[in-house]
């Protein structure tokens, strides 16, 4: 509009004034047109700040001869000389600077890579779990950031529908799947102490994915998170999670009906850590598979089992635990004393086989 209304004003003046305006209009403009080209073509090179310094100042360098040949005024050329040589040490200044802030930049992304992952893991398995409300709105920060990277995927289909393959292979909910690969991924760009710390955070959620997966029939891929997290655990120093991880291994394992697994993932995650759950299952294990064998096999159980009373068991487990408890102090009171000792068990099949046991013995 400036460039027109002063056009104008030139038609209307005497021929030498005519001549003198147009003139005095191209320069203006050529000025404005080179100045528009070369800040472009800076802005561009400017954009390429993520390349090694070289890079940077060559395309600094070529913006600058692009807008030097586009600009038609041989003064607007020299004026453009220092200004390239400004922006050209600009440009490898920056460069230098970004190259040195990267390790922390690095940091910044593996925090916000890890942060999405366990964005991920908690909208699996939350309180309400897949198909929740919860799991399809989400926090507002990382969901955000998840909406960039291609969008939320719908949980409202259920999980059965939504699957993906894990790392072991295992067909699991797409959301795990996507929550783990985020958290080793954050995890493995980290180092030090950062990565110590994200180690031990996957390995909880490993554990707690596996425990969500064992009550979704996904027994696989439970079973393996469970070896996972405890090994995870393991190597980071964490033994009360390694032990737990290992414990509720055993537990899984019984209710599948392998309890032969079941007592060697209770043996080996009593070698981390003495974790009530372990204990309890060790003892009543050995017992239901008939591998008490001796006095001092009785006595070891029976002192496990004291050892976790009050220690947060399920109901289900404390009542196994005292009914347990009170058997093995029934037959230790029987193998101690004679005959007589055998008729002060209440169940008769209990009764025959003591006194047999003791006829034999005798």
């Amino acid at each position: 509009m400036p460039f027109s209304s002063e056009r104008h004003s030139c038609e209307a003046s005497d021929s030498r004034e005519k001549a003198f305006c147009n003139a005095s209009w191209q320069t203006t403009a050529g000025k404005f047109v080179g100045i528009a080209t070369l800040l472009a073509l800076v802005a561009l090179g400017l954009a390429c700040f993520d390349v090694e310094n070289r890079t940077a100042t060559v395309r600094v360098q070529q913006g600058f001869e692009e807008a030097h040949s586009a600009v038609p005024s041989k003064d607007l050329q020299a004026e453009l000389q220092p200004m390239k040589s400004k922006w050209i040490s600009r440009a490898a200044s920056v460069a230098a600077s970004r190259q040195v802030l990267q390790p922390e930049q690095d940091q910044s992304s593996a925090e916000t890579t890890f942060g999405l992952g366990l964005h991920w893991s908690e909208l699996a398995v939350g309180a309400d779990g897949p198909g929740s409300s919860a799991a399809d709105t989400g926090s507002s920060f990382y969901t955000a950031i998840a909406s960039l990277l291609g969008g939320l995927p719908s949980f409202a289909a259920g999980a059965e529908r939504n699957l993906a393959r894990d790392a072991a292979g295992f067909y699991v909910p797409k959301q795990i799947a996507l929550a783990e690969e985020l958290m080793l991924k954050g995890e493995l760009q980290c180092s030090g102490p950062a990565s110590e710390d994200k180690a031990a955070q996957r390995a909880l959620r490993l554990y707690q994915h596996a425990r969500f997966l064992a009550l979704h029939h996904y027994d696989a891929a439970a079973e393996w998170r469970f070896r996972a997290a405890a090994e995870l655990s393991a190597m980071r120093q964490r033994p009360k999670l390694a032990a737990h991880s290992l414990a509720r291994l055993s537990n899984f394992l019984m209710q599948r009906g392998r309890k032969v697994e079941a007592l060697d993932a209770a043996s080996a995650s009593l070698e981390h850590a003495a974790d009530p759950l372990a204990q309890f299952l060790q003892a009543t294990l050995r017992r239901s598979m008939g591998l008490l064998l001796t006095s001092r096999d009785v006595e070891e159980a029976a002192e496990q089992l004291k050892a976790t009373n009050g220690l947060a068991l399920s109901r289900n487990f404390e009542e196994q635990r005292v009914a347990v408890l009170a058997d093995l102090a029934g037959w230790q009171t029987a193998a101690k004393g004679g005959f007589g000792a055998c008729l002060d068990f209440s169940d008769a099949a209990q009764v025959m086989l003591c006194l047999t046991c003791k006829a034999f013995m005798n």
